[in-house]
Order: C-alpha cells, then structure tokens, then sequence
C-alpha cells in the first residue's frame, strides 16, 4: 500500500472462502511532529490572520488550520516558517502546478505575513496542547 504523507494507508480487502493469501505488513508511516516558529505576532495581528484564513484559506486546508488530510496542513509546513517562502506561495503562485492558486489579487505583502502569523500561532497552540 502506498500512503501519502498525511493520509492513513488505504486499501481494499476481496475476501475468498479458500483463499490462503495473508495481508501484507503494515506500512511504515513517518510520524509527524510539530516544530513551529516562535509567535512574534500581536494578538490583534492574529486575530486579523484568524479572520483572513476563515476567508481565503479554511476552505481547503481545514477550520483552525486542521487538514483533513487532503491538502497540506499549514501547521506542519516549513513553507509557513519562512515569511519570503510563504509569500512565494501565497502571492507568487509558486505552487500553481500543485492547485495552490495565488491570492495576490486579494492579499498584499502585509495581509499574507498577517495570516502567516495566524497559521504560526495555530502551530503553536496545538504544539503546547502536545498534538504532533
């Protein structure tokens, strides 16, 4: 079976009454662990991240920055650790050829480091509660 890095493994089983097959070994899967970025960012700065994510971001990587697996969860990315990497991505479209659309046509330089600072702040709370 061949996992994707956040999904579980996957598959599907065809079951014979004088079938004498066993099922392949588990799959490895590497654990994923969080190590986000220092929060140097005002409440009020997150508050406005908060409101920019639920906008242009939630839709597709999940409420609170929880993916459900599908599409990267920004809290483990080292894209969001990087304020030039993330604007690269958010406004640059350097991930076009992925589906990651730019938003330059609604965000500026400012609002993007605004919503990193959302997502870096989502990292960190779920960090300190020991999600990994």
């Amino acid at each position: 079976l061949q996992t994707h890095q956040s999904c579980p493994a996957s598959g599907v089983l065809v079951f014979s009454l004088t079938g004498e097959a066993t099922l392949p070994a588990k799959p490895q899967v590497e654990g994923k662990h969080l190590a986000p970025p220092p929060l140097l960012a005002s409440a009020e700065t997150v508050t406005a991240g908060a409101a920019l994510y639920g906008k242009y971001c939630g839709v597709c990587h999940g409420d609170a920055v929880h993916s459900a697996g599908i599409l990267p969860d920004l809290r483990y990315s080292e894209i969001a650790q990087d304020q030039s990497q993330f604007a690269d991505v958010v406004l640059g479209g350097a991930l076009g050829e992925n589906g990651m659309a730019s938003f330059a046509s609604v965000l500026d330089a400012d609002s993007a480091e605004t919503l990193r600072a959302y997502i870096i702040a989502r990292a960190n709370e779920d960090a300190k509660l020991g999600f990994n």
